[in-house]
C-alpha cells in the first residue's frame, strides 16, 4: 500500500513540473479526480485515486473518515476516532473515546495497566510511570510520602523507611537514619525513659532510667534547698520533708530535739508554748506526722447516657466508630466488620450505627480483632475474638456481651453439646501464630465466641482519654458462667509492657467467686558495661475481695483504685481489698523471671495511663474449653466511669464564696432566705428586692445552681457545695471525716505508721514502738522517748481506733451504697443528693409533709400567714411548691424531695424511693 500511495505522489509532482503554474481550469478541461483540486461536485480531493484513504475514486469522502484542508491546500483524509469503524491506521475503533474501555482515545488498542497513563477499572491514579515517589504507587494507588509505608524516597527527605514508625529500630518516625541515645527523646530498649536531656530533676536521670523527682532521693531539684538522701523525709536530718533547708525552731511545724509538739498555727492560738513548743496542758494540738486532709474534684466521667452538651459532633450514626483491628491498628469500623452476614443476622444483632450512636466515638475505640490474651493456645485452637457487634450503648449503659459466634461454614448437622470442642476448633480460624523467625499476628475474628471491649487509647483518629494519678471508678455488674472474665484495667499510652506497668482495677474470674486487683511490673537488669543482664516481670500478688458469682452479677458494684505517686490502693464499693506502695518487693515469685524476687522493687508508675474495658472468655485450663453449643449469652453492664483527682487550693469555690466546712458561702442574708430546687431565694417586698437578687414569681432569686453546683442554705447563708470533696462515692456523704485525716479504706485515717512498726494509743497519744536495726532510724516519724515514738495527741473529741498500720476513727456518714443509673437524675428541678432531688426545704420550726401534688408545712407557731407559700383554707397547713406533672414527691429528714428520674438501680434506704 505504502509503495502505491508514493507511486501516485510522484506522478502528480511529475505533472505539475511539467506544466508549470496551469491550472485545470487553464486547460480548458473537465473536473479530475486526483488532481489534488476539490473541484464541483468532488466531495474531497486528496491528489490520488488510492480507494481506502479516505477518499475514493470517485473523490467522494469515505465511511468513518473525515476531510479537511491541508496546509498545502489539498485535502488531507483521517480515520474518525469514535464512530465504531475500523478504518485506515486504527486498532479498534468501539463508538466511544473512553479510555478505559480497551480502546484509547486514539482509536489504539488499550489494556488498563499501571503505567500506561491511563486512571481505568479500580485504579486511584496512573501518572504512566512506575515511581512509587510521586504521588502514584506502582500499583496504581494514591501515594502520599509517609514515613513508614516501606518506601524510601529520597527526594521527599527520607533517608529510609521500614515500614512502620518505630524509632528504636534504626529508623525513626521523621524517616531518618536512627541510632538510641540517652537523651534524645525517644524510649527504646535497655531505657526506662527518655525525656530528651539528661536533667536528672524531670523524672528521668541522666542515664535514661526513671528517676522520681522526690523528697529523699539525694538530689536537690525543682525548689528543694537541698535533699540529703534521707528516704524516710525525717526533717531533723538538716533538710525538711518538702526538702527544703530546716533550721530547728519553735514554730516551724517540725517536732525535733527536745520539742514536745511543734504546730505555728496552733501555737499561734496559745494550745503550744511558742518559745519552748513543749504541750500548755491542752491535748487538741495537731502534729505534722498525723495524716492532712485530702480532697478530690471529678475531672472526668462518661455516664453512657448519650452526647454531651458541647460534644455531639462524637455521637449518632454519622459519626464512625474506630476499630481496634490489631493491637496497633486502627480504622473506621465499616469494613468487614460490620454484622451484616447470615450468621450474625440470626443472632438478632443489629447495625453498629443503631447500637453505638450514643457511644463517645471521639474517647472510646472499639476491638475488632482477635483475642491476644488468648495467645497461649495453638494456632486454630483460640476460642476467642472481640467483635464490635458485641458493644452496645443502651439506657445510660455500655453493655459488653459474649455469644458462641457459628462459623462461616455454618453448624455441622453432626454437632451436638457433645461433640469434641476439638472437633469444632478445627472448623475456625482463630489463633494467633507467632514464629521466632517470621512474627506473623493473625488477627481472625473468626471464632468460638465473641465478646465486646473498648478503650480510650489516644490514636490518630480518636482522642482518646489518659491520665497520671488519681481516683479511677468503674461501676458495673459482671458477667459470669463458663469461661468469663471481665476486667477493667489500664496501660501506658506510651510505653512498654512489663516495665511501664499495668493497673488491673478488676478481673474476675470463672472459676472464682471473687473479684480481684493487681498491678504488674518490670525491670531490666545491666552490667557495668550496660549490657541486659535478664528481665523481670513482677507482680504485687491479686488481692480479692469474696463475692458470690450472683453478686457480681445481679448488683451494681464500684470498682475503684487510687493513684498516688507512691501507693495504689483497691476497692470494691470504698472497701479497702488491697494495694502496694513504692520499692515494695514482688509478693509473686512466679512470675518472676531470672531468679530476681528479692531485687524488682515494684515501680508505682508516673505517666499517663488509658483505660480498657473489656468481657473476655477463657479456657478453665488446656483442655476444658468453653462449649459454644452450650454457651449462653454473658453480660457486662457499666454503668459509669469517672476520674477524680486531688485539689488545688483555686478548686475549692471556683464560682466564689469561701469555703467552710466543705460548703461555699457568701454574705449572710438580711431576709430569711428559702430554696426551690437549685434556686435560693427570700420573698419579694412589695414587688421588689432590697436585699439584692432577681425578682421571678414574688421571689427575689440570690443564687441559682446546677449538677455542678449544688446550692446550700447553712445559717440563712447561701452558698453551694464545694466539689473537692473527702469522699467521691456518693454527694450524700461528701465529707465524712470533717476535715480531720483522710478518707481511705472507709475510714478517717489519721496517722499511719511506716512498714513493720505498730501504732498504739495510750492515755489518749498516739505511740508506736521504735526498731532498732542497723540502717533503720528508730523514729521515723514523732519524738524519740525512751523505747518509743510519740507521734502526737488524739484529736479532741474523737474516740481513735487501731487497726494494722492505721489508727483512724469512724466517719460521720456513709456513701451511699446504691444511685441512679444516670448522669442527670433530676430533670424535674432539685439535685441529686445520693438518694434523690432535693427540691427544697420548709422553714425552720415547721414540719414538712407531701400529698396532693404538693409539698406542704406546718404553720408556724404565733404566725397568721405563711413565709412561704399560701395557708391552706381552714387549716394550719401552708402549701409551698406543687411538684412538676409526673414527678413524685415525699419527705425525708423534714425535706422536701422529688424521685430521681432514673430508677434502673432501685434505691431502697430511702422510704421507697
Amino acid at each position: 500500500m505504502q509503495h502505491q500511495r508514493l507511486s501516485a505522489i510522484f506522478s502528480l509532482v511529475f505533472l505539475l513540473i511539467i506544466v508549470p503554474g496551469c491550472s485545470d481550469k487553464q486547460a480548458n478541461h473537465e473536473s479530475t479526480c486526483g488532481n489534488g483540486i476539490r473541484e464541483e461536485g468532488e466531495g474531497c480531493d486528496d491528489g490520488n485515486l488510492i480507494a481506502n484513504d479516505g477518499c475514493n475514486a470517485e473523490c467522494q469522502v469515505t465511511r468513518g473518515f473525515s476531510c479537511h484542508k491541508g496546509a498545502g491546500g489539498a485535502d488531507i483524509c483521517q480515520p474518525l476516532c469514535g464512530d465504531g469503524v475500523v478504518i485506515g491506521n486504527e486498532e479498534c475503533d468501539d463508538g466511544n473515546t473512553d479510555s478505559c474501555d480497551t480502546c484509547t482515545a486514539e482509536c489504539k488498542l488499550n489494556f488498563p495497566r499501571c503505567g500506561d497513563g491511563f486512571k481505568c477499572g479500580n485504579e486511584e491514579c496512573d501518572d504512566g510511570n512506575t515511581d512509587d515517589c510521586d504521588g502514584c504507587l506502582a500499583t496504581c494507588k494514591l501515594h502520599n510520602n509517609i514515613c513508614g509505608d516501606g518506601i524510601v524516597c529520597a527526594g521527599a527527605g527520607e533517608a529510609c523507611d521500614d515500614g512502620n514508625r518505630d524509632p528504636c529500630d534504626g529508623c525513626d518516625s521523621n524517616c531518618n537514619f536512627y541510632a538510641p541515645l540517652c537523651g534524645d527523646g525517644i524510649v527504646c530498649p535497655g531505657e526506662s525513659c527518655d525525656d530528651g536531656n539528661k536533667n536528672n530533676c524531670d523524672s528521668c536521670s541522666n542515664d535514661c532510667k526513671r528517676n522520681f523527682n522526690r523528697c529523699g532521693d539525694g538530689v536537690a531539684c525543682g525548689n528543694e534547698e537541698c535533699d540529703l538522701g534521707d528516704i524516710n523525709n525525717n526533717s531533723c536530718s538538716g533538710c525538711s520533708e518538702s526538702c527544703k533547708l530546716f533550721v530547728n525552731t519553735c514554730g516551724d511545724g517540725v517536732i525535733c530535739g527536745a520539742e514536745h509538739c511543734d504546730d505555728p498555727t496552733n501555737a499561734l492560738q496559745g494550745l503550744c508554748d511558742q518559745k519552748t513548743c513543749t504541750l500548755d496542758g491542752n491535748t487538741d494540738t495537731a502534729y505534722p506526722a498525723l495524716r492532712k486532709n485530702r480532697r478530690l474534684k471529678k475531672v472526668w466521667a462518661d455516664e453512657f447516657n448519650g452526647p454531651v452538651p458541647g460534644r455531639e459532633e462524637c455521637y449518632g450514626d454519622s459519626k464512625k466508630a474506630i476499630c481496634r483491628s490489631c493491637y496497633w491498628c486502627f480504622d473506621e469500623c465499616d469494613k468487614g466488620q460490620k454484622p451484616t452476614n447470615a450468621q450474625l443476622e440470626s443472632l438478632g444483632l443489629s447495625e453498629l450505627a443503631i447500637d453505638l450512636a450514643d457511644l463517645d466515638k471521639c474517647t472510646w475505640n472499639v476491638f475488632s480483632l482477635y483475642n491476644w490474651m488468648d495467645s497461649d493456645k495453638p494456632l486454630g485452637s483460640g476460642v476467642n475474638a472481640f467483635h464490635p457487634s458485641m458493644v452496645k450503648v443502651k439506657d445510660g449503659t455500655l453493655i459488653l456481651s459474649s455469644i458462641a459466634f457459628p462459623p462461616k461454614s455454618g453448624y455441622d448437622d453432626s454437632w451436638s453439646k457433645n461433640t469434641s470442642i476439638h472437633t469444632i476448633l478445627e472448623s475456625y480460624d482463630c489463633g494467633r501464630d507467632i514464629s521466632e523467625t517470621s512474627p506473623q499476628i493473625r488477627n481472625s475474628i473468626d471464632c468460638p465466641i465473641i465478646s465486646g471491649a473498648v478503650d480510650t487509647e489516644k490514636t490518630d483518629l480518636t482522642s482518646g482519654y489518659n491520665a497520671t494519678y488519681g481516683r479511677w471508678e468503674v461501676r458495673a455488674k459482671l458477667p459470669i458462667g463458663e469461661g468469663s472474665w471481665p476486667a477493667h484495667w489500664m496501660l501506658p499510652q506510651k510505653g512498654g509492657w512489663p516495665n511501664d506497668g499495668e493497673i488491673d482495677i478488676m478481673e474476675a474470674f470463672s472459676k472464682k467467686a471473687a473479684v480481684e486487683a493487681n498491678f504488674h511490673d518490670g525491670n531490666d537488669y545491666y552490667d557495668d558495661e550496660g549490657n541486659l543482664v535478664e528481665s523481670t516481670h513482677s507482680s504485687m500478688g491479686g488481692t480479692a475481695l469474696a463475692m458470690s458469682f450472683e453478686q457480681q452479677n445481679e448488683e451494681f458494684h464500684i470498682y475503684t483504685v487510687e493513684w498516688t505517686p507512691h501507693e495504689l490502693r483497691f476497692y470494691v464499693d470504698n472497701h479497702y481489698i488491697g494495694g502496694t506502695k513504692e520499692g515494695e518487693l514482688a509478693k509473686t515469685k512466679s512470675l518472676i523471671t531470672g531468679n530476681t524476687l528479692d531485687k524488682s522493687p515494684l515501680d508505682i508508675p508516673d505517666i499517663p495511663f488509658y483505660l480498657i474495658l473489656n468481657s473476655t472468655v477463657h479456657a478453665r485450663d488446656a483442655e476444658h474449653y468453653p462449649h459454644p453449643m452450650d454457651f449462653p449469652r454473658q453480660t457486662h453492664t457499666i454503668d459509669y466511669v469517672r476520674r477524680y483527682e486531688d485539689c488545688n487550693t483555686d478548686d475549692y469555690c471556683p464560682a466564689g464564696g469561701t469555703y467552710t466546712n466543705g460548703h461555699c458561702l457568701f454574705a449572710k442574708s438580711a431576709s430569711q432566705l428559702f430554696q426551690k430546687g437549685a434556686d435560693i431565694f427570700y420573698q419579694a417586698v412589695s414587688g421588689a428586692c432590697p436585699n439584692g437578687g432577681t425578682l421571678a414569681e414574688n421571689r427575689c432569686v440570690i443564687f441559682s445552681g446546677d449538677n455542678e453546683k449544688i446550692p446550700v442554705i447553712v445559717d440563712n447563708t447561701a452558698g453551694y457545695l464545694s466539689p473537692c470533696v473527702e469522699s467521691t462515692i456518693s454527694p450524700s456523704c461528701t465529707n465524712p471525716c470533717g476535715g480531720i485525716g483522710e478518707f481511705i479504706e472507709n475510714r478517717c485515717v489519721i496517722f499511719r505508721a511506716p512498714l513493720d512498726y505498730t501504732p498504739q494509743v495510750t492515755d489518749n497519744f498516739i505511740t508506736m514502738p521504735q526498731i532498732n536495726k542497723s540502717g533503720v532510724k528508730p523514729c521515723p516519724y514523732g519524738r524519740e522517748k525512751g523505747s518509743i515514738c510519740e507521734i502526737g495527741p488524739v484529736p479532741a473529741g474523737k474516740t481513735v481506733l487501731v487497726k494494722g498500720n492505721d489508727v483512724y476513727f469512724t466517719p460521720s456518714c456513709q456513701p451511699a451504697a446504691s444511685m441512679p443509673n444516670c448522669a442527670f437524675p433530676c430533670p424535674n428541678g432539685g439535685y441529686f443528693d445520693g438518694r434523690a432531688c432535693f427540691y427544697g426545704m420548709p422553714p425552720a420550726g415547721t414540719t414538712a409533709s407531701a400529698t396532693d401534688g404538693a409539698f406542704y408545712y406546718t404553720l408556724p407557731s404565733g404566725a397568721s400567714a405563711c413565709p412561704l407559700g399560701t395557708l391552706v383554707e381552714n387549716t394550719n397547713k401552708c402549701r409551698a411548691y406543687s411538684w412538676p406533672e409526673g414527678a413524685i414527691g415525699q419527705v425525708a429528714d423534714n425535706k422536701f424531695y422529688l424521685k430521681a428520674a432514673c430508677s434502673k438501680v432501685p434505691i431502697s434506704t430511702f422510704h421507697g424511693i
